[in-house]
């Protein structure tokens, strides 16, 4: 049986396509002993099940069909009751907070949650999305203008803390230090 939703402490991470959110989600779960949540692999999760295509595409239409049909709270709810269904674990890091309604719906329905943004370079995201992805650079540059994207954007107004650069041990630390300030 899982914890109750209500009694987790997230810290969500956000930001563009090759930012490096899944990179600084697996270090800060390894960080702070803490569930990684990833919205994205929770889609692909059920694409597979359903034999869906995993095109970047279709799972994005996947994951709005998925919140359309079950309304954000509810998506939100099975996505964090799927990965905490052990009940071991009251602290979640959150990769991939893609709208402000995520985020809305993460705020109220868990104990406290904190919101970091992750600002790099499009020169730096491109290089990394191709040599992630095997893409060419058109096709990344129409990944980088998707609705998906623009909406994630607009969470860099929402985020209490901001991270630049190309430095995940720098960010480890500086979330390390923020989530300090906010939990003492």
């Amino acid at each position: 049986m899982g914890c109750s939703i209500k009694s987790v402490y997230c810290i969500c991470i956000a930001g563009l396509i090759g930012s490096g959110k899944s990179t600084l989600s697996r270090r800060l779960s390894e960080q702070f002993d803490a569930v990684n949540v990833s919205f994205g692999e929770y889609v692909r999760i059920l694409a597979r099940g359903l034999g869906e295509d995993l095109s970047r595409e279709r799972l994005q239409a996947l994951g709005n069909q998925l919140i359309l049909e079950n309304n954000i709270d509810s998506f939100v709810t099975n996505v964090l009751s799927f990965y905490l269904q052990s009940g071991e674990k009251r602290e979640a890091v959150i990769e991939g907070v893609c709208h402000r309604s995520i985020w809305n719906a993460i705020s109220n329905l868990t104990a406290k949650s904190a919101l970091i943004y992750i600002d790099i370079e499009d020169e730096v995201r491109l290089k990394r999305v191709i040599n992630r992805d095997g893409l060419t650079a058109d096709d990344v540059e129409l990944s980088f203008n998707n609705e998906m994207e623009i909406n994630a954007k607009c969470l860099r107004e929402d985020a209490s803390l901001i991270l630049k650069n190309d430095d995940v041990e720098g960010w480890v630390e500086s979330v390390v230090k923020f989530m300090q300030t906010i939990i003492l």
